[in-house]
């Protein structure tokens, strides 16, 4: 529509053209002056955009069959079909604006859609104050950017034959901040550090330097050295270590620095040690008692024990114990009976820990043999027996490390030695039927084995077959479905048939389904009613217990589809959808019906749907607010209760091109009427005198620069 405006302005133009002409000079190879006629998106130069310019290529004598039909060659159409966003990836602070801008690049006409996703897949609003989408969609510009923010954006674009996706990555980071105690203490003659990091939500990739007195601390230092937590480390602290240090955290986008005044101070500054200790030794735990010193009392703020077998490496071997928190005893258990150890201990104050104590020795107790174990029972069945047991109340001094098992015929002496290790409970297989057998139950720690359970004598028989397993239930709108297992015990017998009960809750009698088989469906029964199953498993002996269920209610399911879909009076902005009932409602009655519809674009479809709703009683619905000239898939859904049931397959319709706008139409209208009369004054001009025809062309040919150009735009409507 622009397209035609410029057309009729341009004819209507044509006689100022010469008189401009004398004020620049125009070259075939500078198009720039001449591109605004070209501007708008949907006048395309290599579609249906027509010029003419001063060149050897303008025909003579200049007629009314030539203007506006020479095609402008020189300027270049990028027929890419792409998109690119800048900036492709940001780093910004939180509160921090950022504007990514999505540039299309493509032939033909303009395509339906340029919108944009967020990092989770959503569609992005038009208007909001946070992410705010201007510029036909081609900007999108995240204003007081939050850590929610971060993320990968995507600039889509949509035309009839493909989707493009070009992705924008944004990072978030909040502000960065060194973290460290503005006072900190180096002990003379020890190893040490100052401590400092850097913090901030969303921050990563963070690195540190340090200085000393305002000098910059190098790798090169042989006594300092930086660690990659960001602490500053001294292999031997010396008196010229104290100062003042600065801890300068930073990424790429900010830094942070904090200052710290180091203070040296020796060991005797520091808290004395212990000086007593009394320990008491037991079986694999050791009570520590020791005496703070008086002096250092109101001063300790923390306190620790060290200790490793006596003999063993210090550095491998030792494990320490800290407290904030006096106490008198503490107890090291899981110690190994029968051993010595050794132990020191430390007092700190608020500063660090002082000396460490001399070193105090004890050594456990030798352990006994546990005590007989607890809640021994026995399972018996047709070929074997199911032994289980707990721990004994005392286990010597030493954990308990294995179990054992003793059986034998009554008739014989015999003894049957089964180890089980600490798994409880156990199977004992390979016996005999309706034999008699004794069995004894035992503990092992590491020293020695405890004593036998008592003797217990058991006759294995035959039974009937425990209940069946994993009974599983699956309801219907008319039905229950049962299935279930074998049993895990068929007691020497093999399980001959199953029996399935069910009676509706509050009903007295069974009804009972001989001879069944998994899986079983129990039909014709009541909505909304709750049953309850149970179900028996039976072998040469007889029936077992049955596995009872919890009651199961008949549920309902939703409605099947809709039918008969069909689709009227189709405009460029609306369409009204009819249909007929489901078949069925699947019992529970019909509440409403749902029309959606969502845009298609050849074979690219949008995610969005919209939809309208409609009365149970209501069989049609009006579709409106539509493009003009787009296609729509269109479904219809039933709704009940439990659901929604959609029509299938898909309907697919057009709807018709948009009617034009009316005062844009008598714009036109009136501009082509005023064209036509300044041509036709043209044209009876040059008719009535061939001589002033020359004359007049060689005055065009004869100026230069572009604003001698007669520019036409032969466009038509896109």
């Amino acid at each position: 529509m622009l397209c035609s405006i410029k057309y009729l302005l341009s004819v209507t133009s044509a006689r100022l053209f010469s008189k401009l002409a004398k004020r620049q000079d125009y070259q075939d190879e500078d198009l720039d002056h001449c591109r605004p006629f070209l501007g708008h998106h949907m006048c395309r130069p290599h579609k249906c955009c027509m010029v003419f310019y001063k060149s050897s290529s303008i025909p003579n004598p200049l007629t009314l069959s030539t203007i506006g039909f020479i095609k402008l060659e020189k300027l270049s159409v990028n027929t890419n079909e792409d998109a690119r966003v800048k900036p492709a990836v940001e780093r910004i602070l939180v509160g921090e604006d950022i504007t990514f801008t999505c540039t299309i690049y493509q032939k033909g006409p303009p395509g339906k859609f340029l919108y944009w996703q967020t990092p989770n897949g959503t569609h992005l609003p038009d208007s909001d104050p946070h992410t705010v989408v201007t510029n036909n969609g081609t900007e999108l510009r995240i204003v007081n950017a939050t850590l929610s923010d971060a993320g990968t954006y995507n600039c889509v674009y949509l035309d009839e034959n493909s989707l493009q996706k070009e992705p924008a990555v944004l990072y978030v980071s909040g502000k960065l901040k060194a973290i460290a105690p503005t006072t900190q203490y180096l002990i003379i003659g020890r190893p040490g550090y100052l401590v400092c990091h850097g913090e901030g939500k969303g921050i990563s990739a963070v690195r540190y330097r340090w200085k000393f007195n305002h000098h910059e601390i190098l790798g090169v230092d042989p006594n300092r050295d930086v660690a990659k937590n960001g602490n500053l480390v001294f292999k031997n602290v010396t008196e010229k270590d104290a100062g003042n240090y600065t801890c300068i955290v930073k990424t790429t986008l900010q830094e942070d620095r904090k200052t710290i005044q180091a203070t040296t101070l020796n060991i005797s500054d520091l808290p004395k040690p212990p000086s007593e200790c009394k320990l008491d030794a037991k079986f694999s735990h050791i009570n520590v008692c020791f005496t703070i010193p008086e002096s250092e009392k109101a001063t300790a703020t923390k306190y620790k024990i060290m200790y490793w077998p006596t003999g063993a490496p210090m550095n491998v071997t030792t494990k320490i114990i800290e407290s904030s928190k006096y106490k008198c005893p503490v107890d090291i258990s899981g110690l190994v009976d029968d051993t010595s150890y050794d132990f020191r201990f430390a007092v700190s104050n608020n500063i660090a820990y002082g000396a460490e104590s001399k070193v105090f020795t004890a050594k456990t107790n030798r352990a006994k043999c546990p005590r007989v174990p607890t809640e021994v029972k026995f399972d018996v069945y047709y070929t074997h027996v199911v032994a289980s047991w707990m721990p004994p109340d005392f286990d010597g001094g030493a954990p308990v490390d294995d179990y054992r098992v003793d059986y034998r015929k009554n008739d014989t002496d015999m003894v049957f030695v089964m180890k089980t290790g600490k798994k409880s409970p156990i199977t004992i297989t390979g016996l005999e039927d309706n034999t008699e057998y004794e069995f004894k139950v035992a503990a092992h720690n590491r020293r020695c084995w405890g004593p036998s359970y008592e003797a217990i004598e058991m006759t294995l028989r035959l039974a009937e077959p425990s209940m069946p397993t994993e009974l599983f239930l699956r309801s219907t709108d008319h039905s229950i479905t049962v299935s279930w297992k074998p049993p895990t015990n068929d007691h020497g017998r093999k399980v001959t048939e199953y029996r399935l009960e069910y009676r509706m809750v509050g009903d007295a009698n069974w009804i009972t389904i001989d001879n069944a088989t998994t899986p079983y469906t129990l039909s014709q029964l009541t909505y909304n009613k709750e049953y309850q199953i149970q179900v028996s498993a039976k072998n040469q002996i007889g029936w077992g217990k049955p596995k009872k269920s919890q009651t199961k209610t008949i549920v309902i399911n939703p409605p099947t589809a809709p039918r008969n879909i069909s689709i009227e009076n189709i405009k460029y902005d609306s369409m009204t959808v009819s249909w007929m009932a489901p078949i069925s409602d699947n019992g529970a009655p019909i509440t409403a019906y749902k029309v959606e519809y969502q845009i298609r674009a050849g074979k690219v479809v949008s995610k969005n749907w919209f939809s309208t709703q409609t009365k149970a009683d209501v069989m049609s619905a009006s579709v409106t607010k539509l493009n003009g000239s787009t296609s729509y898939n269109v479904r219809v859904g039933a709704i009940n209760t439990a659901g929604i049931t959609y029509s299938s397959p898909l309907k697919t319709v057009k709807t018709a091109a948009a009617p034009m706008a009316p005062f844009t139409l008598a714009i036109i209208i009136i501009l082509s009427i005023v064209g036509a009369l300044i041509v036709a004054d043209i044209i009876l001009y040059f008719a009535l005198d061939t001589g002033v025809t020359k004359k007049v062309v060689e005055k065009v040919q004869n100026k230069s620069g572009c604003i001698a150009l007669v520019e036409i735009l032969a466009c038509g409507l896109s």
